[in-house]
């Protein structure tokens, strides 16, 4: 046990911070977890902001936040690709793929008769 109030004081600090520290790491495990399970753009965020504070308190290293960042980003990337896009296509696009084709057969019979 400390003797001195300095030193309680500093012992108290210490409980202190490592309580906010704990809580602060919590979040950050919770929402990376969720980002991992369910990826979606708004968890994304959510686990950037947390990580983003985490540096500005001294909680992570900054090379390590960002380490955990570009992960994230790159399994974010990963589950958009395979989610698979349906193909729309206007009807003004499918006249000029028309207009197009109709207008190579025209040529090709014209380079044919002479």
């Amino acid at each position: 046990m400390p003797i001195t109030s300095s030193a309680l004081k500093a012992l108290r600090q210490a409980k202190k911070h490592t309580e906010l520290n704990r809580t602060f790491r919590t979040r950050i495990k919770s929402t990376v977890d969720a980002m991992k399970k369910t990826p979606t753009a708004e968890l994304l965020t959510e686990a950037f902001s947390a990580l983003d504070r985490a540096v500005k308190k001294n909680i992570l290293h900054k090379n390590k936040a960002a380490r955990l960042k570009s992960s994230l980003s790159k399994l974010m990337k990963s589950a958009e690709s395979s989610v698979v896009k349906p193909v729309v296509t206007s009807a003004k696009k499918a006249v000029k793929v028309a207009a197009k084709t109709a207008i190579k057969t025209v040529k090709k019979a014209k380079t044919k008769k002479a």
